[in-house]
């Protein structure tokens, strides 16, 4: 009873909402801003909690969301979106590796390994894969194209993160 207490307790003060200032007032905070959180490394709780912040300013606070659209002086470059935006199509980016994946060993019956490395940039090169949702199915399915025209058609989701990366560069 008493570590389910002490669980629950951490749940609570470790997942209490923070907010990340998104530009740094003094120089030493430059490592706790948001867009710097979401472009580093960090443990995933904290990652989790700068996730948690974006979310709650862009539903909640219009002086906030202000803020992040906010051109620099001088140029006039939207430098917090650029990086905020990126990292969010980086996390979306993984995301839907991973449940390419995980796709592929569940289509495979869970008789194949674990793929290394090497296997997953060989796998996601593969021109006769792709990735289709339908609305009624409650996952994504992977299926193999039947002819090679059908091949060189990449899914829309798929095209359209490929642009949201080549506008941010």
């Amino acid at each position: 009873m008493t570590w389910y207490i002490a669980w629950l307790l951490f749940r609570i003060f470790s997942t209490e909402a923070h907010h990340f200032p998104l530009q740094p007032t003094f120089a030493e905070e430059a490592d706790q801003c948001l867009p710097k959180i979401l472009n580093s490394n960090p443990p995933p709780l904290l990652k989790f909690l700068a996730l948690q912040d974006l979310m709650f300013l862009s539903q909640y606070s219009s002086v906030r969301r202000q803020e992040v659209f906010s051109l620099s002086q001088p140029g006039g470059h939207p430098y917090n979106w650029t990086a905020i935006c990126g990292e969010c199509l980086n996390l979306l980016s993984d995301l839907t590796q991973k449940l390419i994946i995980q796709q592929e060993i569940a289509a495979a019956n869970g008789r194949l390994k674990q793929p290394s490395a090497g296997d997953l940039t060989q796998s996601f090169s593969s021109p006769d894969l792709q990735l289709t949702g339908y609305p009624d199915e409650p996952h994504p399915v992977m299926v193999v194209a039947k002819d090679a025209k059908e091949a060189a058609e990449p899914g829309s989701f798929y095209m359209w993160l490929q642009n949201k990366k080549e506008q941010i560069k």
